[in-house]
């Protein structure tokens, strides 16, 4: 869709639905990485594995994590989210080392990259327990619809894999989450953010910006997770934390 904020996954919908339901007290959005399987672990050990090769080549790893971090952090706002994105802040990190001491890239390295991008786009999927009963007690209640960020074909790949696509009305892949994204999510489907939720594991991208324009959110918390999406929380009220995506039952 042209000059569109976001898209939903043309690989398993077709474009132009015409959205017709009847509200059940709230509409419910749910954030897919790290809300309902694992995702952040495989960019860690992306991360370990080009850490071991920098070493490797004598560089400090502390002072290549440091730079790789701020490197991948400055891209996103750039190229966007996914396995190419951290492939190019890994390339970028290996250059700027490269450089300082006179070493030139070699085909190994581009090899290597290239394997530890796929690792990250192809990695198997396996829901967290209880996600699969608790989507099919929400469904029977309300309607959702799965929010997620990044490049299309690499997020519904996912969705795929971990076969959820029956428990939502529709999938949007969005390239990030900003209170225009949400907003233009709400007109789409001609419901108001007093009516809805969004959630997920990310303070910056499933909690600040939709309670920005009125939604509900809830946080599902975890222990570790990608420093660039924690920030301190701006909730409006309406708002739960959870540890477990099963206590979304004594929510809603």
């Amino acid at each position: 869709m042209a000059n569109s904020l976001f898209f939903h996954s043309s690989l398993l919908f077709f474009p132009f639905v015409l959205y017709s339901f009847t509200v059940m007290r709230w509409t419910l959005f749910i954030d897919a990485d790290d809300t309902l399987w694992e995702n952040f672990t495989y960019f860690e050990a992306a991360r370990d594995r080009f850490l071991d090769w920098m070493e490797k080549a004598e560089f400090v790893r502390d002072e290549v994590n440091v730079t790789l971090s701020r490197i991948d952090s400055e891209r996103t706002h750039e190229i966007g989210f996914g396995s190419m994105g951290y492939r190019e802040a890994m390339r970028r990190t290996m250059l700027f080392f490269y450089e300082k001491t006179g070493r030139k890239k070699t085909s190994k390295d581009t090899a290597l990259l290239d394997e530890i991008q796929r690792s990250v786009h192809l990695h198997s999927v396996e829901l967290y327990p209880g996600v699969a009963d608790t989507l099919q007690y929400l469904r029977e209640r309300y309607p959702l619809f799965l929010v997620t960020k990044g490049v299309e074909d690499e997020q519904s790949g996912k969705v795929e894999r971990a076969d959820v696509a029956g428990y939502f009305k529709d999938i949007f892949v969005i390239p990030d989450k900003t209170p225009e994204h949400y907003r233009e999510l709400m007109n789409k489907l001609n419901i108001s953010p007093d009516e809805s939720w969004m959630i997920g594991n990310s303070p910056r991208s499933d909690i600040n910006p939709p309670a920005e324009i009125g939604m509900g959110t809830v946080l599902v918390k975890k222990e570790r997770a990608w420093d660039f999406e924690e920030v301190p929380l701006k909730h409006n009220g309406r708002f739960h934390e959870i540890t477990d995506f099963r206590q979304l039952k004594e929510i809603f």
